[in-house]
C-alpha cells in the first residue's frame, strides 16, 4: 500500500471491476505536454493510418503548406506501435531514400481507480506497454544503430506527387 493524494491507496495487478470502482481523472499528474515539432507524429491505435501517411509524406517533402524536414518521427504506445510499423513501412514505399531507425522500448502506465463504496481504500493498477519510435530520414543515420534500416531500392518505390493518392490495389472479392 501507498499514499497517493492523502488516500490510502493498494497497488493491484489487474484492473479493478467497474461496479465497485471509478477511474480517477489525471489532473495533477503531468504538466501538459508541450506541443510536438511538426516532425513529430504520436501514433494512436483509434485513427486511420491513410491520415498519418500523408502527413508524414508533406513533412517530409514539403507539400500542403508543411515545411520540408530532413526526417520525421513515428511513435506508438501498446496497440499502435502496429500502426506506426505499417505507417513507416508504407511512408518508406512513397519517399525515396529514406534511412530508417527503430528503437523499442517499455514505459509503466499508473491507472487509479476509486471505490464506489465508502470507506474502502483506493486501488491503483500498474501496466506496462510497449513503445516504438521510428526515425525516418532523407539523411544518412547512424548505420551502426542496432535498429538501423538502409534505403529500399529505388525500384521499390512509388513517388507520390503532390495531392495524388496512390492507386488502391483491388481486395480479392469483396
Amino acid at each position: 500500500s501507498s499514499n497517493i493524494k492523502g488516500n490510502m491507496s493498494e497497488v493491484v495487478s489487474r484492473r479493478p471491476a467497474r461496479r465497485d470502482f471509478t477511474r480517477v481523472a489525471k489532473t495533477d499528474e503531468k504538466p501538459a505536454e508541450a506541443p510536438s515539432a511538426e516532425n513529430e507524429v504520436r501514433v494512436t491505435a483509434g485513427r486511420s493510418q491513410r491520415m498519418y501517411i500523408s502527413y508524414a509524406i508533406n513533412v517530409l517533402t514539403g507539400a500542403e503548406g508543411k515545411t520540408k524536414q530532413d526526417s520525421v518521427v513515428l511513435s506508438g504506445m501498446g496497440a499502435a506501435a502496429y500502426n506506426a510499423v505499417n505507417i513507416a513501412e508504407i511512408v518508406k514505399r512513397r519517399v525515396k531514400g529514406l534511412h530508417q531507425t527503430t528503437e523499442i522500448s517499455s514505459q509503466v502506465l499508473r491507472d487509479e481507480y476509486e471505490a464506489v463504496e465508502q470507506g474502502k481504500p483506493n486501488v491503483v493498477h500498474e501496466r506496462k506497454v510497449a513503445v516504438i519510435s521510428i526515425v525516418l530520414s532523407t539523411k544518412q543515420l547512424d548505420a551502426k544503430h542496432i535498429g538501423y534500416q538502409a534505403p529500399l531500392p529505388d525500384d521499390q518505390v512509388t513517388e507520390q506527387e503532390e495531392g495524388e493518392r496512390p492507386e488502391r490495389q483491388p481486395r480479392g472479392d469483396r
